[in-house]
């Protein structure tokens, strides 16, 4: 099994704190999400993987543009294209709730919804796989979402996906989760999102943040 795992895409980020560079670097900088998410579909691609995940925030804010829509219809087209499943989840700036565009994505990609559901994968190898997760209904989703998720079926593979924040105990807005509740699924893999750099939660079985395709901050 091969696959891309990917989070917080955030196309269409405005990049406000750089409204003072001259124009053609500020375009430059503002199609930068656009040019590093490609880089993601690109080596799906060239490297023939099984399926992507996109574990949240793919778009910078809630309505997205008509050129971002279009350029991630283009992605997935070629996805498609290449035989490549992609599962997606939104997150806490694409939330469900201020999507005012129903949208008809292609036949090879597969939405999460509101409540956490499961998707079912057949691999070319004759592997099967589980695939768990949910898109935020709305900005904040201050409650523990894993105990919704299944424990683990009866497949070779299951993967969680969540967008969320590590507890803290108090004031938590974004699908707080503790490792150990993550570890007592039993599955395989839990593909995060939602903090921008790349962090190793759990080593066995990986509990990864993928961290943003493009970079955020100066550190």
């Amino acid at each position: 099994m091969k696959f891309i795992h990917a989070a917080d895409l955030h196309l269409d980020s405005p990049f406000l704190g750089l409204q003072h560079l001259p124009n053609a670097l500020l375009a430059q900088v503002r199609a930068s999400t656009f040019t590093a998410a490609t880089k993601v579909f690109d080596k799906a691609i060239a490297e023939h993987v099984d399926f992507v995940l996109l574990a949240g925030d793919l778009f910078d804010r809630a309505e997205q543009s008509v050129a971002a829509q279009a350029y991630l219809f283009e992605q997935f087209d070629r996805l498609n294209d290449a035989g490549i499943p992609a599962l997606i989840s939104f997150g806490n700036h694409d939330y469900l709730a201020d999507q005012h565009q129903t949208v008809a994505y292609p036949a090879n990609v597969a939405v999460f919804g509101p409540e956490v559901g499961t998707q079912m994968l057949t691999l070319a190898s004759g592997e099967t796989v589980a695939i768990s997760g949910f898109s935020y209904p709305q900005r904040w989703v201050p409650e523990d979402q894993v105990i919704q998720f299944p424990t683990h079926a009866a497949t070779d593979w299951h993967i969680g996906m969540l967008h969320g924040a590590v507890s803290t105990g108090s004031g938590d807005h974004y699908a707080p989760f503790t490792v150990a509740e993550l570890l007592a699924k039993h599955y395989d893999y839990w593909a995060l999102g939602h903090i921008h750099h790349r962090q190793v939660l759990n080593d066995q079985p990986p509990i990864l943040y993928a961290g943003n395709t493009q970079g955020r901050a100066i550190t």
